[in-house]
């Protein structure tokens, strides 16, 4: 899995910072499987590089999502 992290620029967002995490999960459906993070890939800071995760995990199947939010510095 991987995606690009994008920093946090423009006027609007002179006063923040994107983070990003990845987390996993082994339900898609929603009843109860539950999204955890993943453990490295919590509070990413965006700076315009490649984040990637190569699952090792013997669990199947296991699915992953990305998250992006704005931080204040």
């Amino acid at each position: 899995v991987e995606f690009q992290s994008l920093s946090a620029t423009g006027q609007y967002y002179l006063l923040n910072e994107r983070l990003y995490s990845m987390e996993e999960s082994t339900n898609l459906r929603g009843d109860g499987g539950a999204w955890l993070p993943v453990d490295g890939f919590t509070v990413i800071t965006g700076n315009e590089s490649i984040v990637s995760h190569t699952n090792i995990s013997p669990q199947s199947p296991l699915f992953f999502r990305g998250r992006g939010w704005l931080q204040d510095q």
